[in-house]
């Protein structure tokens, strides 16, 4: 180790290089265990109907907010606690999730309560079809699918929403990242502090991706699958409060094994 850390400081690339594949293959695996908004994700767009961009733009979002916040905490802190700096970044960390968590859970409520909100109108747009004979029906039914107060599809994902959920998700600094942050600056690799930091983030960006995308597209797959048939509209109401249902839960579970100190 004490040669690795001699030869990075001394600009041998060889090291650096091994250093950086370590760094990404860690974010990788290290996205795939809890938390990092996975669940977050996918409960996002499966309560929202998404494009591929916004799943890309969601995951990615939710990792660099992760690791940004990780970094300029831990650099504030070292700037000032120095060796304690450990320390005094877990203290922070702390209250940090507690309000992040908190706030996921409001969004997991908000997105249920804006699906039963958006079931009502639907219901009420074509109440109407039900009283006119056959003929008349149609022709309102066209009415209401283009004016698409009869459509039985659920939301179409915001970028404003998407911002806001990466900013609540993400804002919790990432422990993994501080790690290989805090281990560089006690050596004096600052540079390398950063630059590590960045790789570990496209790291997890490629797992959290791959989830947006992969949320998106079983979206995707429901919508298709159930837009001709009598049940659509319960099978997106069950799938969009599913949603809503989803991160309400995985804000409850991070809040309450915080508290119990299994973060």
């Amino acid at each position: 180790m004490t040669a690795a850390i001699s030869a990075m400081k001394s600009g041998d690339w060889d090291a650096i290089w091994k250093f950086l594949a370590i760094c990404l293959v860690y974010g990788m695996l290290h996205a795939l265990g809890p938390g990092h908004g996975k669940s977050i994700v996918v409960g996002y767009f499966i309560a929202r109907r998404g494009r591929w961009r916004q799943g890309v733009a969601l995951g990615a979002g939710i990792t660099v907010t992760h690791t940004m916040s990780a970094v300029l905490l831990l650099l504030i802190l070292y700037a000032i606690f120095k060796a304690t700096v450990f320390a005094a970044f877990e203290t922070g960390r702390v209250g940090i999730e507690r309000a992040s968590y908190a706030l996921i859970m409001l969004t997991g409520v908000l997105l249920v309560v804006l699906a039963i909100r958006d079931v009502i109108k639907s219901r009420k747009g074509c109440g109407c079809a039900a009283r006119l004979d056959a003929a008349e029906g149609a022709a309102q039914d066209g009415a209401c699918a283009e004016s698409g107060l009869g459509s039985a599809l659920p939301p179409v994902a915001r970028w404003r929403e998407i911002i806001g959920v990466a900013a609540v998700t993400g804002i919790v600094p990432c422990p993994a990242v501080a790690l290989i942050v805090l281990f560089c600056l006690l050596n004096s690799m600052v540079a390398l502090s950063l630059l590590g930091a960045l790789v570990i983030c496209i790291g997890m960006t490629i797992t959290n991706v791959a989830f947006g995308i992969a949320a998106v597209a079983f979206r995707k797959g429901i919508d298709k699958g159930s837009a001709h048939t009598r049940i659509a509209t319960k099978i997106y109401t069950v799938a969009t409060l599913a949603g809503g249902v989803i991160i309400f839960i995985s804000g409850l579970l991070l809040f309450t094994n915080q508290f119990a100190g299994r973060v």
